[in-house]
């Protein structure tokens, strides 16, 4: 008998609903297993008491005291190894980024964040930048 393959969990924070549905749907398409979370404190309850987590997807711009930017720090502090992968249709400096992060600016192509998925599941070298604008350089 053979053992279930098992399938990449992805946490999808994402406060749009709609938006959240469409990512989880690509992302469970692709053989990953979605997560969702329609707030950043329930993705960081679920980083830090879930057992299986594989990749972080946040929105960037989410209502409350947990943004996209604070869910992927404390994330990171929790789970030092875990991609993360910011999505929003502003950018933001790379400065607020964790390193290693990536960033894909919305609204971007169907299938686009499952091939980003799998680089950064499968720990390949990924451009900090998926989308078609980067992210503000840093100021002084």
């Amino acid at each position: 008998m053979h053992e279930p393959v098992r399938r990449p969990v992805v946490v999808v924070a994402e406060d749009d609903p709609i938006a959240m549905r469409v990512v989880a749907a690509e992302l469970e398409a692709a053989g990953y297993q979605a997560v969702t979370c329609s707030n950043g404190i329930t993705a960081l309850e679920y980083v830090a008491f879930g057992e299986r987590l594989d990749a972080l997807v946040t929105d960037v711009h989410m209502p409350g005291s947990v943004d996209g930017l604070f869910l992927a720090t404390e994330a990171r502090s929790m789970r030092p190894r875990l991609p993360v992968v910011y999505l929003s249709g502003r950018a933001i400096e790379a400065r607020h980024m964790v390193p290693g992060s990536c960033f894909l600016e919305k609204p971007y192509e169907v299938g686009r964040l499952a091939v980003l998925m799998r680089a950064v599941t499968r720990g390949g070298v990924v451009s900090l930048i998926a989308g078609t604008r980067s992210p503000r350089p840093e100021t002084d």
